[in-house]
């Protein structure tokens, strides 16, 4: 008892400013896991499941793997049978070799992702393949469902309908070797994205500023990201192969060898519009990289 007095006494003695601190601390490590979408403890751990789409498509640019979306209802109960069917020891075997993430219906950002791939309704499973085309499968019943699914999304996957309206956060991969991006961008079936430029100069900044809005971002992201330079041959070369004279410039390259150019962009909406206008290929488009190639027409503004 008195060793129970005494503890009693401790705790009334403690200040009212630690025991507000100490209710904020629980409060804030509550709220951090609702933020999860309740998922189970297994989301935290590496080589769980990731609960962002956008950190899962930086994992799968790091991993070269594919990528496994389960998309869930907002209701913990809801999702029960699905949780069981993936924690099944054949399919978290099976599972292991994607990168994997949870999307939740409740979420409005996860319903736009989802909607690309044909996807409307949860609980559902998608495969987006390296190249970009995808598999999707509504309302999984069985764990041997799931495996002949996963089995059977290999080939002839379908394109899924890109959406510039998805938030994202900016995250550019930029590659400095052109002819490499180009032929990423033959393999994978994306146009190339090119910023060209004289160097770290003031117009260079201001570009930046541009490219970092999400707006732009968001018609971009799935493109192949390439940054040049004119104080190195391969940024020469393709400014002098397009007849640019304006820097910097923004260039979009097909897979097809065809090219669109903006030259000394001003505003985030003219960025937006080019890209808008020019995210497939059209008959006007110049040729790049070919001896027979015509001068290509700079377009000033979108």
């Amino acid at each position: 008892m008195h060793a129970v007095n005494r503890i009693n006494l401790r705790i009334a003695k403690t200040s009212r400013r630690t025991r507000r601190g100490i209710a904020l601390l629980i409060a804030g490590s509550v709220l951090a896991f609702v933020s999860t979408g309740c998922g189970s403890w297994q989301t935290l751990r590496p080589g769980g499941w990731s609960e962002s789409y956008g950190a899962a498509e930086a994992r799968v640019r790091e991993t070269d793997r594919e990528l496994l979306i389960c998309y869930r209802t907002g209701k913990a109960e809801g999702n029960r049978g699905v949780d069981e069917m993936l924690n099944a020891d054949v399919l978290r075997r099976r599972t292991k070799v994607y990168v994997r993430c949870r999307l939740y219906s409740s979420h409005e950002p996860d319903r736009r992702y989802v909607a690309q791939y044909g996807v409307d309704r949860a609980p559902a499973l998608i495969v987006v393949h390296r190249d970009g085309t995808y598999h999707a499968m509504g309302a999984p019943s069985s764990a041997a469902e799931v495996v002949e699914f996963l089995d059977s999304a290999g080939t002839n996957g379908m394109k899924p309908t890109a959406n510039p309206h998805i938030p994202r956060a900016v995250n550019y991969d930029w590659r400095k070797d052109y002819e490499t991006a180009v032929q990423s961008a033959r393999q994978e079936g994306r146009p190339v994205f090119v910023v060209v430029t004289k160097a770290l100069t003031r117009p260079w900044r201001s570009l930046r500023d541009l490219l970092e809005r999400r707006e732009v971002y968001g018609r971009v992201a799935e493109m192949i990201h390439c940054r040049l330079s004119t104080l190195f041959p391969s940024g020469r070369a393709l400014v002098r192969d397009l007849g640019i004279s304006q820097l910097p410039a923004l260039v979009i390259v097909h897979t097809d060898g065809t090219s669109h150019v903006l030259e000394a962009p001003t505003s985030y909406e003219q960025v937006v519009r080019f890209a808008d206008r020019h995210a497939f290929p059209t008959a006007s488009a110049t040729a790049v990289g070919t001896a027979t190639a015509a001068r290509a027409v700079s377009v000033g503004a979108p």
